[in-house]
Parts: C-alpha cells; sequence; structure tokens
C-alpha cells in the first residue's frame, strides 16, 4: 500500500507561522572615523598649529565652540567619515514568530514549569497535546 504526501497532514501552526514569517538578513549602515591610524605625532603638531593656541577668547562658550570647530577640521583632515554596511545574519536575528505562537510557546513552557513543580502527569504540557493530537479516547 503506497502512500501519498497528501494523504498525511499534521498541523503545526506555530511550525508553518514560523516558516511563513521568516524575515531575511537585514543589512545596516554605520559611519565611523578610522581613529587608531591617525598619526599622532602629526596630529599633535597641527593641534598646535590650529587657531586655539592663537585665540583671544575670554568668553568660555566661544572657546568651546571654537574647540568644536577646530577638532571637527583635524578630525576630517587626519580621519575622515567612512561609511560601511554590515549583513546582520545571525542566526536568532532573521526570524519573528506570529502572536500564536508565541502564545503556543508560553503555554507550553508554563505546562512545563508546573509539570516540573508538581510531578502530576496530567499537568505534563506534552501529555495534552498528544491527547489532543490522538482526539478522543476510544
Amino acid at each position: 500500500m503506497a502512500r501519498s504526501a497528501s494523504a498525511c497532514q499534521i498541523s503545526l501552526p506555530a511550525v508553518s507561522e514560523y516558516h511563513r514569517r521568516r524575515h531575511h538578513a537585514v543589512t545596516t549602515s554605520f559611519a565611523y572615523r578610522p581613529l587608531r591610524r591617525i598619526d599622532k605625532q602629526v596630529f599633535c603638531g597641527d593641534i598646535l598649529q590650529s587657531r586655539l593656541y592663537g585665540s583671544q577668547q575670554s568668553d568660555a562658550n566661544e572657546y568651546a565652540d571654537l574647540f568644536d570647530a577646530e577638532m571637527t577640521r583635524l578630525q576630517e583632515i587626519h580621519a575622515p567619515l567612512r561609511t560601511g554596511r554590515r549583513h546582520c545574519s545571525g542566526q536568532h536575528d532573521t526570524y519573528v514568530l506570529s502572536d500564536e505562537a508565541v502564545e503556543a510557546k508560553r503555554h507550553c513552557r508554563r505546562a512545563e514549569r508546573r509539570y516540573r513543580r508538581t510531578g502530576l502527569p496530567s499537568t505534563s504540557g506534552r501529555s495534552k497535546r498528544r491527547a489532543k493530537h490522538r482526539g478522543p479516547s476510544s
């Protein structure tokens, strides 16, 4: 007796929803400065020759603005802003379960904890699921 694939149907909503709602890997963009590649002696020389050491600013806010502008300018010279892309393809980063699947997993975990706590087979999540899939006992 040959069995066809359509004769045996198993309905597992948590698994089917998992495969149906699976997302593909995401690519994210980010900006960075390669600060470790800066030649420190040349950078220090440029700081000493900058407007920071010849400035006659008496107001702290104005000097802070000048410091910010000069440091940004020197960073652009010695470590220009670069952009990169990262492909996030971790095992746990790429899937999202449906609300029904999350609820089913939560219910199963609660039943298993209850079974471990009481030790009664009637509280086992597995035995309840088996009984549900078997149908009424004859």
